[in-house]
């Protein structure tokens, strides 16, 4: 039976039409958010990985209203490890997850793994593409026919990994896979479609010639065949795409310029369909490192909202925090909003997206809770934030009790997270390309 501890702590804004809330989950386990989708009304379902229902990691889906509230929640998975990466929604059909797992491989390793459930959560079936190396899910979409494109990464026994590509349908069956890579570390991280047939997948390719792994952006068909591909040129040195997004008429590229095994800025690119640059800039970070994660573009007010991790060097023993900000859609400038999420582990954003009223979503994780060594908590959580009518980021200034299936537990002033507003980027200087 599912265990779960939820923390509510919830921004109102009960003058706006939007309403804006921060919560945070967690069981007895280790919790990590990866994915969220809004439904019809306008609740949302959360899908990750898990160690709360047993001892290893499990794949979960939890379903939450539309304030953050606990609606129910399920595990998927076998006796080894399992997690889930993405969830795609068919209204009136249920839930297909897509992730990895080593619960049913034969050697060892890792495979993409499907789950379909009914819009319930009950699962209906799960399956594997078996395939030899470690496989990992990096993103998954719907194609035009309703079959699922699942775009990541494959570690041979030998060697460095390469771009890996499938598609299934929604039994979980596996139409075609196609491995890309060469003699560099290669891998896929974002996918989107671009016409009825047609998808631009990002990420990182190895180029011999300039002896880099380079940001990489290739169109593919329906088979999984390259229409073309161009990497990142704009970035001298070492780069990658991390996330690609659709506007109405270009896409939007971001990444990294990597200057040190410990020193990252970040780049945001505009781009016609061809590939084609249209404007874009590299921000030179001179006291921190910054790496692009998620982004997402809002019609509304003309504006992207993006999840970036972050180190500081002027706290040497911190580790990456997360800055969830929103920026000018076209020339691609900073606004002044934004929030950080500064715990004293490590911040993950698993996924953006833009809801019904306009207003943006940021999931993701945390490594420690407000206390590490609180027993209810198995060492990670999950939070969940809406932001809320002009713009306004939530902050954790109301506490409220923790929700615990089993218990109540008070959560006090002394033991919240920072979470900062900030309106002006320090230290940092776009550098136009």
């Amino acid at each position: 039976m599912r265990i779960l501890v939820i923390f509510f702590i919830c921004f109102g804004a009960t003058s706006f039409a939007q309403t804006s809330f921060y919560r945070l989950y967690s069981g007895s386990g280790n919790d990590k958010g990866e994915d969220v989708v809004q439904l019809e009304d306008s609740s949302y379902v959360i899908v990750g990985s898990s160690s709360s229902w047993v001892d290893n990691q499990a794949a979960f889906m939890l379903h939450v209203d539309s304030l953050g509230n606990y609606l129910w929640s399920h595990a998927y998975g076998g006796a080894e490890v399992d997690g889930g990466k993405r969830v795609l929604y068919k209204p009136g059909s249920g839930f297909f997850i897509i992730g990895q797992s080593n619960s049913y491989s034969t050697s060892a390793d890792y495979d993409f793994y499907f789950v379909k459930t009914d819009v319930n959560g009950t699962l209906i079936s799960e399956k594997t593409i078996s395939h030899p190396g470690w496989d990992r899910v990096h993103d998954a979409i719907w194609t035009k026919d309703s079959t699922l494109l699942v775009v990541g990464e494959t570690l041979p026994a030998q060697g460095e990994s390469n771009i890996f590509l499938a598609l299934m349908n929604q039994n979980g069956d596996s139409l075609w896979t196609k491995e890309i890579g060469g003699m560099g570390p290669d891998k896929a991280t974002s996918v989107i479609r671009v016409d009825d047939s047609l998808y631009l997948v990002g990420g990182e390719l190895f180029i011999a010639d300039s002896g880099f792994v380079k940001g990489i952006v290739m169109k593919i068909n329906n088979q999984g065949q390259i229409v073309w591909q161009d990497t990142i040129n704009e970035i001298t040195g070492e780069s990658g795409i991390t996330e690609l997004a659709l506007a109405p008429t270009f896409y939007y590229g971001m990444g990294y310029s990597k200057k040190s095994a410990e020193d990252y800025d970040p780049f945001f690119g505009r781009y016609n369909w061809d590939g084609s640059f249209i404007t874009g800039y590299v921000q030179v970070e001179n006291n921190s490192s910054k790496i692009p994660n998620e982004m997402v573009y809002i019609a509304a007010g003309n504006r992207m909202a993006l999840a970036m991790s972050k180190y500081d060097f002027a706290h040497p023993t911190r580790v990456y925090d997360m800055l969830l900000a929103n920026f000018e859609a076209n020339d691609l400038y900073w606004l002044d909003q934004s929030v950080s999420i500064e715990y004293e582990q490590m911040e993950y954003i698993g996924q953006v997206i833009t809801t019904s009223d306009n207003s943006t979503v940021f999931l993701g994780s945390s490594d420690c809770q407000w206390v590490c060594e609180t027993s209810f908590n198995g060492g990670g959580h999950i939070y969940l934030m809406k932001v809320g009518n002009h713009n306004l980021f939530p902050q954790t200034n109301q506490y409220t009790t923790i929700n615990d299936i089993r218990q109540l537990v008070t959560i006090s002033e002394e033991t919240t997270p920072s979470i900062k507003l900030s309106y002006r980027f320090l230290g940092c200087t776009p550098r136009k390309i």
